[in-house]
């Protein structure tokens, strides 16, 4: 009897303990994929400052390009992915991104000697993706991009001078400087985490820049204009006890989670560059 006992009391501990195991697998997953993503902002964040460091001042929303509306044209992330992973593109900057030649980006293949020898079609870009959106690229384009730069507020954001109410960090055809940014690069956003409406990363526009707009407020969340399949806290039998939130890499480089909770007039003010807004501290 006694050995029976032993037996059943080590099987209830043995259920216990995988119970434990299977209610633990999905933070860890979540905890791990906030770290890869934390981690490919600080890599974005690094390419900003580096092309700053180059040129001398921060890219615009999409490379220049008079003969094309700015959502035709080439993303700003087609030239920092050079400063980043130094990845030299086969990419004609003079047609937009939806041209034949530049559907599908290619990279050259080079031999022991480095002698090119042809070229290769480059396949999804991880630093460009969020591993808690699941979401397939397609084949027939460049990979999706889950990571999106901030042109300030109001739906014409993007296309503003410098200088007008509502200017955010990336504009279609403005180039800012540090000096540019009034209320400061800690407090200004640069780009923020979303898993809506994905777009190839190649492209201008809507895919790789966007403005807050008051009608899409609240702005974090799920299913938001800046959701994230970001959440903390959670457990499997219970996903309405976690904390949504998205991450953002701001001006200075410093990566931050911004919660479902933080309000659009907080939200909108770190979204511009000189609104000399009263913004309350942010957890890290």
């Amino acid at each position: 009897m006694r050995r029976l006992i032993n037996v059943l009391v080590g099987l209830v501990a043995l259920g216990i303990a995988g119970g434990v195991a299977i209610c633990a697998i999905p933070k860890m997953q979540q905890a791990a994929s906030r770290a890869q993503c934390a981690n490919n902002l600080k890599q974005l964040g690094l390419g900003l400052q580096n092309y700053y460091d180059t040129y001398e001042r921060f890219p615009s929303a999409s490379i220049p390009n008079e003969n094309l509306p700015c959502c035709e044209r080439l993303s700003y992330l087609v030239e920092l992915i050079l400063y980043m992973d130094q990845l030299r593109l086969l990419m004609d900057k003079e047609k937009g991104w939806h041209d034949e030649e530049n559907l599908v980006p290619k990279v050259s293949i080079s031999d022991e000697n480095h002698r090119p020898i042809g070229t290769k079609p480059l396949g999804e870009i991880k630093i460009f993706r969020c591993p808690a959106d699941a979401t397939i690229s397609p084949a027939d384009q460049a990979s999706l991009t889950n990571y999106v730069g901030i042109s300030g507020v109001g739906s014409n954001a993007a296309e503003l001078r410098l200088g007008y109410p509502g200017v955010g960090f990336f504009g279609c055809e403005r180039q800012i400087k540090i000096e540019d940014i009034k209320d400061g690069t800690a407090n200004t956003l640069a780009m923020m985490d979303t898993n809506w409406k994905n777009g190839p990363w190649t492209a201008g526009g809507f895919s790789t820049v966007r403005s807050l707009n008051f009608g899409d407020a609240p702005y974090v969340g799920s299913g938001r204009a800046f959701g994230s399949g970001h959440r903390r806290g959670a457990y499997w039998w219970s996903p309405s006890a976690s904390v949504v939130f998205t991450q953002a890499v701001f001006a200075d480089g410093s990566v931050r989670a911004l919660t479902a909770e933080i309000s659009p007039e907080v939200l909108e003010a770190l979204a511009t560059i000189s609104g000399a807004e009263e913004i309350p501290p942010l957890a890290d």
